[in-house]
This record gives structure tokens, sequence and C-alpha cells, in this order.
């Protein structure tokens, strides 16, 4: 269902009942899916007003001091040394405040993109510039879109990021993460129609599904 409410996925019976656009052919998707059945087991729907809440304060409301030490706990649960990870040094550079931001947005932008796969990911910290982590970038082993998908990844993320700067500059645009996901997303999606075997590969897929289900779609498989 591919503009359907909570609600439409509520049964009468006050069980879950999803109902996807395609079956689920490849076995890390079913995986996936039961992931989340398991974590939905447990929640029920209520007429109560939503509200957000942060759960590392006991006042549920976040701070910069919890979001910084949830930071410092995920990079010690990788393995990476947070006093040598680049955000970090981001924050730390005695530059303008919204120039911070920018580089951190530009930071978080290539991490959760590539966060698929790994190695690429930690590669990042040790890269001193754009041009040893391009000769650097790793392949991607898929015989299905995403291998090139992987090839252009790279070159979507610098323009994109190109382009965000021009707009913020000249004509006192925002930076807003989201809108930079998806241009990305739409840039590699339309450019894959440069290559034969890019176009042949992409017709499998829709362009939502690197919007909502990028980790799927960014799969090694052979």
């Amino acid at each position: 269902m591919k503009d359907g409410s909570v609600r439409d996925h509520y049964g009468s019976g006050n069980e879950w009942e999803l109902h996807l656009r395609r079956s689920l052919f490849r076995e890390n998707e079913r995986a996936q899916l039961n992931s989340i059945m398991v974590l939905l087991a447990n929640c029920s729907l209520n007429d109560e007003e939503d509200e957000w809440e942060w759960g590392k304060e006991k006042s549920k409301v976040y701070s910069v001091s919890s979001g910084y030490a949830t930071l410092d706990e995920e990079m010690e649960a990788r393995g990476v040394d947070s006093r040598q990870h680049l955000w970090k040094s981001v924050w730390e550079t005695k530059v303008p405040t919204n120039i911070k931001f920018f580089m951190w947005v530009t930071r978080q932008l290539w991490e959760d993109l590539v966060t698929v796969k790994g190695e690429t990911r930690l590669a990042l910290n040790n890269c001193s510039d754009v041009k040893a982590f391009l000769l650097g970038w790793t392949k991607f082993n898929s015989r299905e879109v995403a291998f090139h998908i992987w090839e252009i990844l790279p070159a979507a993320v610098l323009w994109v990021i190109w382009r965000t700067r021009n707009e913020t500059i000249f004509n006192e645009g925002e930076v807003v993460y989201e809108k930079m996901v998806q241009a990305v997303k739409a840039s590699v999606w339309s450019w894959l129609i440069i290559s034969n075997k890019g176009m042949e590969t992409r017709n499998a897929f829709k362009f939502t599904d690197l919007i909502y289900g990028w980790r799927l779609v960014m799969n090694e498989v052979w």
C-alpha cells in the first residue's frame, strides 16, 4: 500500500496487518520484515495524542550533552576512538558555527549513504582530502542496480554538496539534511540511464525504493 496510513496497516482485531506494495523475494528483506514485526508486537494504537520523547534523559527532553554522549557511545560500539573521529574535529574547528553545521551535515550525508558498506564508512576517517577518498573508493559486490549506484554515488554526493553550498551562499538558501539525501538519491536514479547496464538493472526497481528502502536496495548480493 503506497500511501497507506498507520491505521490502514492495523487490523480490526488489534493486530498489525502490513500491506506491502510488492512481494519480498530477497532473504534479507524477509528477515528485516520479521524484525519489524517483532518490534511492532508490543505496540498498539490508542486515541491518546502523540508526543516526542528523548529516551536518553529522565526528563524525556533532548539535551546537547546527552546527544553528544550518545554519539560517543555509538563510536565506541563501532570500535572507533571518538577523539580521532572526524565529527568531533568538525565541531572543535575554529570557524563560524554555520560553517561547522554545514561541515557536519555533509559529513553525516557521507556516513548515512555509505553505511551499507562498513569498510568504506570507516575509510572516511583516514582520508585527508576528496582525492584520497575517491582513489580509495571500494568496489561493491553486486550484480544488481546497487553496483551501478555505488559507482556514481561519490559524484552525486559531491554534486549535491556543491549545489547546496552555492544555493546557501548566493541565494540565502537553507541547509536541509533530508533534502540533500533525497537530492543525492534523485541524482543517482536519473544518472543510471546513462549506461545500458545501469538502465537495465534500474528497471527492476522504483525510485521510491531508493527513497524509503536505501539499505534494502544497496545490498551486496551475487
